[in-house]
Parts: C-alpha cells; sequence; structure tokens
C-alpha cells in the first residue's frame, strides 16, 4: 500500500500540473463541496470554510434576500447563471465559473467588515457582476485580453445600477471598502 501511495502522488501532481488552473481550482472546490456541508438557499448552494463559515453564509443568503427584494429582474439573473457559493480565501473579490455554475467569494479579512451596514450591498454587488458575467458568457461574449475592459466594464456597470437603488450608499464608499477589506484590485474602480 505505501508503495501504492509513493507512485501515486507523483503521477496525480504531473498529470494536474498539466490541467489549466480554473481546471484544477473547480476540481478543489467540488472536493470541498463534498467535504463541507452546503446550506440551501432556494436553488443557491452556499459553500463557506472556516469557523465562521454560518456567519459568511448568513451574509451570502442576506445579499440574495436583499436583491431578490430590491430587484427581482437581477435577482433572476443571478438565480439563473449561479448555482452555487463558495466563500474562501482568494486572490480577488469574485470570480465565475461558469462550468457549473460557480461564484467564488473571498472571505472578509477584518471583523469589522462583517459588522459593516454595508457588507450585505458589497455581497450583493459582487454576486450582480458575476451574474452577468454568466449572462454575457451565455451570450457568446469571449472573455479574451481584447474584450476584457469592455466585459468588466458592463459587468461593474451593472452592478453598480444596483447600488445606485439605495441613495445612503456611494459607489466611491463601497469601492473603498472593497479595496481596503477584501484586496479589490486597483483597476475596478475606472472600470465603471
Amino acid at each position: 500500500m505505501l508503495r501504492l501511495r509513493k507512485r501515486t502522488l507523483p503521477f496525480a501532481i504531473s498529470r494536474f500540473c498539466r490541467l489549466p488552473g480554473q481546471v484544477v481550482q473547480l476540481m478543489l472546490i467540488t472536493v470541498l463541496a463534498a467535504i463541507v456541508k452546503p446550506v440551501r438557499h432556494g436553488p443557491i448552494t452556499l459553500i463557506a470554510v472556516g469557523e465562521d463559515r454560518l456567519q459568511l453564509t448568513g451574509m451570502a443568503a442576506s445579499a440574495l434576500d436583499l436583491i431578490r427584494r430590491e430587484d427581482p429582474r437581477r435577482f433572476r439573473r443571478v438565480q439563473t447563471f449561479i448555482r452555487h457559493i463558495f466563500l474562501a480565501d482568494w486572490k480577488t473579490a469574485g470570480c465565475y465559473y461558469a462550468t457549473g455554475g460557480v461564484c467564488v467569494l473571498k472571505r472578509p479579512s477584518s471583523p469589522e467588515y462583517k459588522k459593516n451596514p454595508a457588507a450585505n450591498h458589497i455581497c450583493a454587488y459582487i454576486l450582480i457582476h458575476e451574474a452577468t458575467h454568466g449572462l454575457l458568457e451565455s451570450k457568446r461574449f469571449p472573455y479574451t485580453k481584447a474584450n476584457r475592459r469592455r466585459i468588466e466594464r458592463i459587468c461593474h456597470a451593472e452592478a453598480a445600477r444596483f447600488l445606485s437603488r439605495f441613495s445612503y450608499l456611494s459607489i466611491r464608499e463601497v469601492f473603498g471598502i472593497l479595496r481596503k477589506e477584501i484586496g479589490w484590485i486597483e483597476g475596478a474602480a475606472s472600470a465603471s
């Protein structure tokens, strides 16, 4: 048995190195989803890792409720294109994988962020942004280097339209919180 493990692990690693990075990430998400007990919010599965996973799934569920209550059209888009929301430590604030309808959200770094009244709005912003990626991908807009800036601008504008419904919340404030707490990339604010 030990001899088998010594041979199997290097073989598996050599095979994984040949796979694209997104495929490996998607495989890890699938494995973690099988290990961690998911929470259902209607047709969407919420999965979080860590000791505060119930609080994180509650924040994502509150963001989904906010979208459903304030903007039914965008909520239908989120339901259509996002089937699984996975909260963990990622490099970016959010990422969308069309295969499996997976949206990954970066786990907030500080406890102050989770207590911030705008936290649900920020999570809703990211969910709408990523669902818009799903919409554009379903309409066959390729996410290439040439189209990246245009697609990001469309996604940010769509999410910003959702936030414009709330007079007490400014877009600059949201981008400031995203930069500070989640490590949002610098070019995101200028794209919208």
